[in-house]
């Protein structure tokens, strides 16, 4: 395909795609609805791409569209047309939306689906085989919308937290405890994992001097250590010191304005039923 001609398949695709584009957001309108950028059809069109090694097609995240022509437009429009080849587009089955099943974590605060009367396990990550880490404090419990009780302790426990970190803080200014650093040393293509703790009395021994050469703190004083230690530490406390603020506000604020029905239903309360309990404002 010469310059020219892959400049009007170019052309000729954006042409099609800004067409549909044009014909959808007028039968949107003809309809009153507003127009939405992924149509809601029983098919979507996504684009997937050839992987080196296995040969296999697997679809870009976060990409998809409503039409065959504005996935085939994306291509030539934001791939290098060395490697258009790599890509096609296929059309994918929409699953049914799940917005109505989902609630929000008291924890954390996302939606969550809770088609079960709690919410599901969630916050958890996967870092070696066979090994889950734990799930977020809000999992299996009722949703923000139905209860507060896991807010409360959360806020409990950053408060906590919070008093433990400043006390270590107060230790390290004092030089009660170490100003401890962490690095890596490169031996051929392995890489080893460090760390030394560093103290006033000993900084200038030979075991310090070669931790700051391999941590690339050459010119650094235990000041200038300590220093940057600390500074740490109170980014750390400001940004729990946030958390606290903001969680404690989403209780001091919070009304019940849902309940279980079963069945995988949750209903709005509505103003008799607060009224009945208590709660008209």
């Amino acid at each position: 395909m010469t310059s020219a001609e892959g400049h009007n398949r170019y052309r000729q695709i954006i042409e099609d795609a800004v067409a549909e584009a044009v014909t959808r957001k007028a039968a949107c309108e003809i309809a009153g609805q507003k127009e939405r950028r992924f149509s809601v059809s029983e098919v979507k069109w996504v684009i997937v791409e050839r992987q080196n090694m296995s040969g296999r097609y697997v679809a870009l995240p976060g990409v998809s569209y409503p039409t065959q022509t504005e996935a085939e437009a994306h291509i030539i429009a934001k791939f290098d047309p060395r490697y258009h080849n790599r890509y096609h587009v296929e059309s994918r089955a929409v699953k049914k939306s799940e917005e109505g099943e989902r609630m929000h974590c008291q924890a954390c605060g996302r939606a969550i689906l809770a088609k079960r009367g709690t919410i599901v396990h969630h916050g958890y990550g996967r870092p070696e085989a066979n090994h889950q880490t734990a799930s977020c404090m809000g999992a299996k419990e009722l949703p923000f919308e139905v209860d507060r009780k896991v807010l409360g302790r959360l806020i409990v426990a950053l408060k906590d937290k919070q008093t433990r970190m400043q006390g270590v803080r107060d230790q390290i200014a004092r030089e009660v405890l170490p100003v401890e650093r962490h690095y890596t040393v490169r031996f051929g293509s392995k890489v080893e994992k460090r760390s030394f703790k560093f103290r006033r009395i000993t900084f200038e021994s030979e075991q310090s001097q070669e931790a700051l050469h391999h941590g690339g703190w050459f010119n650094n004083k235990f000041d200038d250590l300590l220093r940057a230690e600390l500074a740490s530490h109170d980014s750390r406390l400001r940004s729990i010191a946030r958390d606290i603020k903001d969680q404690q506000a989403r209780y001091d604020g919070w009304k019940q304005t849902h309940e279980w029905k079963g069945d995988g239903l949750w209903a709005v309360l509505n103003k008799r039923n607060e009224i009945d309990n208590g709660d008209a404002r």
